[in-house]
């Protein structure tokens, strides 16, 4: 799938990247990483304006942020418990709402940068929780804009080895992964820890 979306970015440039980024945020799952970071080379060479590039980035994940969060503000506790049904999406759930119940704000902007991977459930947690929409747009709007320099920056900077990128883009996305659920479990051994020296 990964190939067949670089390959449409000469032809369809901003607007795969657009609804890749966009789609992205709402858990469908689109290397839209691997595609910003070809978009970054392609900007390199001329193709793409380097400018158009980081401000569709930077909307399509804005517009993504915005709309999880006003559905599950409306939704409420019956979208999440809806996702928390299945295996997969119920741990990463689970993991989200650890993250931002410990950390907050904080949470958001980690979750749009570093642990990109739980944006969708982040986005739905605040939404479906106590924060407020103004935190959550300003805090949400700073990783957006984070991620996106951090992508079209390596993307242009490295553009003649995006073979090699999107290769390390995958590996560091496991990492992250990986880090993300022992980060998770300490806090939850920690968390029980305490309640066993309270008792």
């Amino acid at each position: 799938m990964t190939e067949f979306f670089l390959g449409l970015i000469p032809d369809y440039g901003l607007y795969v990247v657009f609804c890749s980024v966009l789609l992205a945020g709402f858990a469908i799952p689109l290397p839209s990483s691997m595609v910003v970071l070809a978009a970054g080379g392609f900007a390199a060479v001329g193709d793409l304006n380097l400018w158009h590039l980081i401000g569709i980035c930077i909307l399509a994940f804005v517009t993504a942020d915005q709309v999880a969060f006003q559905i599950a503000r409306l939704a409420g506790d019956s979208l999440l418990n809806k996702f928390r049904s299945g295996p997969r999406m119920g741990a990463m759930i689970n993991r989200s709402e650890t993250m931002v119940n410990n950390h907050g704000v904080k949470a958001v902007v980690l979750s749009h940068t570093l642990l990109s991977p739980t944006v969708p459930y982040v986005n739905f947690l605040c939404g479906a929780g106590t924060m407020s929409w103004r935190a959550f747009s300003i805090a949400a709007s700073i990783g957006a804009a984070l991620w996106t320099s951090m992508f079209v920056a390596v993307g242009f900077l490295f553009s003649g080895r995006l073979p090699q990128l999107t290769g390390l883009t995958v590996d560091v996305a496991i990492m992250t992964a990986a880090l993300t659920v022992a980060t998770v479990l300490f806090l939850w051994l920690r968390g029980k820890w305490k309640q066993f020296e309270q008792n």
